[in-house]
């Protein structure tokens, strides 16, 4: 089992600092994050535009270990109408199988297919589409549970769910945003 640490993404801790004396802006419709909340325990909470010029919300929360050469990034995104399970990681092992399990404060919620693989910056990413029930549950249970852990055939990714609550209300801001984005530039 991995240990996750208060390391979140360096990207997304360069991303919101403050006072930036230079900046990079992306070409309309070019994948990219648009916009990154702040951090909560160890969440974040990012509203993307994937390749298909869709908006999405993710609420993630990862590990970085240079000495040991470990990446990796996990949690949930949020598309349109459906949920996914999604995790990135610099070691391709850690991601094989065919699904990913969800398992919150020792309880197992479900397992789900892996539906899409990708290989992006050096990070084997996947992603298990949720049936809408069981997103929802997961979502609630997240909100009131004490762990949180996503199981592939190579590892296992475990975090406390401390600051979560703050997490899913920037997540709902996300959504509310990406929805009212996406009426204003279909």
């Amino acid at each position: 089992m991995r240990k996750i640490t208060k390391s979140v993404l360096a990207v997304l801790i360069l991303a919101s600092t403050e006072g930036s004396a230079q900046e990079r802006t992306m070409n309309d419709g070019a994948q990219a994050t648009l916009r990154t909340w702040p951090q909560s325990g160890q969440w974040v909470v990012m509203l993307g535009r994937n390749d298909q010029h869709q908006l999405y919300c993710s609420l993630v929360t990862g590990h970085r270990d240079l000495q040991r050469d470990e990446f990796y990034v996990w949690g949930m995104r949020h598309l349109i109408k459906s949920w996914s399970a999604v995790i990135a990681d610099h070691n391709s092992a850690a991601v094989a199988g065919d699904n990913v399990a969800t398992i919150i404060d020792g309880t197992h919620i479900g397992t789900y297919p892996i539906s899409k693989r990708i290989n992006k910056q050096n990070l084997e990413g996947i992603r298990a589409d949720l049936p809408d029930s069981d997103s929802k549950k997961i979502l609630r249970l997240m909100a009131l549970g004490d762990s949180l852990k996503f199981s592939t055939d190579g590892s296992t990714y475990s975090v406390k769910l401390d600051g979560i609550a703050h997490a899913l209300a920037y997540m709902s801001a996300c959504d509310a945003e990406a929805q009212t984005l996406s009426e204003t530039n279909p």
